[in-house]
């Protein structure tokens, strides 16, 4: 393998579209290759800047045929590519090629129904249902789980509440049962031979987030034959909940063929990239370590700001948050608008002490929300009761995944194993119960409306609407506003902007309203820039819960209480503190001119506050860029002022 390792601001998508022209000038043709990245719209961004350089070198041998291909070139994310190796290979692993996908969510509560309906019938405690969905939100991380002592009835009872899930679910197929299936593909020769000959060419980007699963699913493909370029920072590797595992980024980086260290940085002025690679140099191991050459001339701020002194550290924080949005506006009287600034934090639980500052002095701020608008269950239930309006005949797979999210939700709310026997069936609508019936029957009137009626029709459905909460409704009040900001020319067009706003979590997020400073968790700032960043409360820790089970990230299986959930709990709070390191370095790497971090001292420093000590920013240290604000010195947060009447 071919492998790119990156900073942040280095040009990771520059790299990679380097990559695509050169095959294209070798001859080799876009239907040839295929580009793997996390997000459909980080892929079709892709796709975009290869059509553009197409654009730009039309007068090359082979840009006609390019610009040909690029629209019906494979440009995915990983679980997309799966789903294309596997339907090219369905035959041979006798599989229906039609299969449809299931979102994640939409799985996870169809498992979650069928492990209630198992515990139900077996008599056991419900409380285990977390359990299990502890471990089927885990399979991503071995081929199979390894039950440590105590936890083998657990894996048992796992096992049948997976085997009734697959029953149900027939033909679809969630991101787990993906991941599973490529690896079947793996252990077929001939399968994997005809992936070698479809998509020769393989590049991935962000290989530090891909899970072990899909690891093996890459290096098997290289050893097979397929050319693979990947890129990625295992600097920015921060979703090991998600068993994103940054092992695999650096077992590769041991492994691979050729090595290439991108170091430019066209984003942070020079004292934001002075401080990276303080940073870098001092907290990760020296195969990570790229220090970054700044090109931009501009010098660039950064300061570090601690509140010190006796007191508690809630009141500590009031200061601190007080402190910091003194000092964003300002920078605003520096020519910097507040729409240029961003405060990241850790945890959401450091937002209200922000939000009361900027409140009581009267700076305006934006909280981003942390769930995508367009995948709250209120938003894909109507999605799902839409699709269903266009159903003829028996369902399709993909029709079979909406009527199941439309009979276990609020529209009907009936419960799966009630209907177990009519949905095995391949054609269930007959074997419905007659209510369920009148209800679709219902839905097929809303194909002859105007897509703005039909969606308002669902919306005001009054079974539908005394299900649901407040918060909710109100949810589907924004989603009215927003759809009467478009122009369906039918409900299909209705139906596939639900679809892509639903698939892209970083333009489905939406603001809470107005200009202002943006406020958001590190984690929703990934990917992300802004000309000021600041990062608020160095001092807090993560609560560490006990859970009944912990799964280790190799796959082992450990209940609580056992010996060897003790030895999996330090292995796991281990891999999290080294991941919490990683999660600072994203926050500060958002900045391009000002960076300010600030920071309450306390008796039990968190990691981000113990990090900065360890590279000499601590409230104690005499670094020219620490500045320290006794407590008893800073003012009272002012009363918010009075709204106009």
């Amino acid at each position: 393998m071919r492998l790119y390792v990156a900073s942040a601001g280095t040009g990771k998508t520059h790299a990679l579209v380097g990559e695509l022209l050169a095959l294209l000038r070798q001859g080799v043709p876009l239907r040839r290759m295929a580009a793997v990245t996390f997000t459909r719209k980080a892929a079709e961004e892709l796709r975009r800047r290869i059509q553009g350089e197409v654009a730009r070198l039309s007068s090359a041998s082979w840009a006609e045929e390019a610009q040909r291909e690029v629209y019906g070139a494979v440009f995915t994310t990983i679980h997309g590519f799966m789903a294309e190796a596997i339907r090219h290979t369905a035959p041979l692993l006798s599989l229906d090629p039609d299969f449809a996908l299931l979102d994640e969510l939409l799985a996870e509560a169809l498992f979650l129904e069928e492990a209630r309906s198992l515990l139900y019938l077996k008599g056991l405690d419900p409380a285990l249902e977390g359990s299990l969905l502890a471990l089927y939100r885990k399979r991503s991380l071995a081929g199979a789980f390894r039950a440590l002592p105590g936890a083998e009835g657990l894996l048992e009872l796992f096992q049948e509440v997976l085997s009734g899930y697959h029953r149900r679910t027939r033909e679809a197929l969630g991101p787990g049962d993906l991941e599973a299936l490529a690896l079947r593909l793996l252990e077929h020769p001939q399968a994997v031979r005809r992936v070698v000959e479809r998509f020769p060419y393989l590049l991935v980007d962000e290989y530090q987030d891909v899970n072990p699963l899909q690891g093996r699913f890459f290096r098997v493909l290289e050893e097979a034959g397929v050319q693979v370029v990947a890129v990625g920072d295992p600097k920015q590797s921060i979703y090991l909940f998600r068993n994103a595992r940054v092992e695999v980024f650096r077992q590769t980086l041991k492994e691979a063929a050729e090595v290439h260290r991108l170091a430019e940085t066209r984003r942070h002025a020079k004292a934001v990239a002075r401080f990276l690679n303080r940073f870098v140099e001092r907290l990760f191991p020296e195969p990570e370590r790229v220090p970054v050459v700044p090109l931009r001339e501009e010098e660039g701020l950064v300061e570090v700001h601690w509140v010190v002194g006796e007191g508690g550290l809630p009141e500590k924080r009031e200061k601190e948050a007080a402190l910091l949005v003194e000092r964003l506006a300002a920078l605003r009287g520096q020519g910097y608008a507040y729409r240029e600034m961003a405060v990241l934090v850790r945890s959401r639980a450091s937002l209200p002490f922000l939000e009361r500052a900027f409140r009581a002095l009267g700076v305006p701020y934006v909280l981003r929300r942390g769930q995508s608008f367009f995948k709250r269950p209120e938003v894909r239930d109507v999605y799902h009761a839409l699709r269903l309006a266009l159903l003829e005949g028996p369902p399709s797979p993909k029709e079979r995944i909406s009527l199941l999210a439309f009979l276990r939700g609020p529209f009907v709310g009936v419960d799966l194993g009630q209907v177990e026997e009519a949905l095995q069936a391949e054609d269930p609508l007959p074997l419905l119960p007659p209510e369920v019936r009148m209800r679709l029957d219902g839905l097929k009137a809303l194909a002859g409306l105007r897509p703005l009626e039909a969606l308002k029709a669902l919306v005001r459905d009054e079974v539908f609407l005394r299900r649901l909460s407040r918060r909710a409704r109100a949810n589907l009040d924004t989603l009215l506003l927003l759809a009467a900001e478009e122009r369906f020319p039918d409900l299909e067009a209705l139906l596939e902007w639900l679809k892509v706003r639903a698939e892209d979590p970083e333009t489905s997020e939406l603001p809470e309203g107005g200009e202002g400073v943006q406020l958001l968790t590190v984690h929703a700032a990934k990917g992300l820039e802004w000309p000021v960043v600041a990062v608020f409360d160095l001092a807090r820790h993560e609560g560490g819960r006990s859970e009944p089970v912990l799964v280790g990230l190799d796959g082992e299986v450990a209940l609580e209480g056992t010996e060897g959930y003790q030895n999996l709990r330090r292995t796991l709070a281990r891999a999290q503190e080294e991941e919490s390191l990683r999660l600072l370095y994203v926050a500060l790497s958002r900045a391009r001119d000002v960076l300010l971090l600030t920071g309450s001292l306390s008796e039990r420093p968190g990691p981000w506050a113990e990090a900065l000590m360890d590279l000499g920013l601590g409230p104690a240290d005499q670094d020219p860029l620490v500045h320290r604000h006794p407590l008893a010195g800073l003012p009272p947060l002012p009363s918010p002022p009075l709204l106009p009447e």
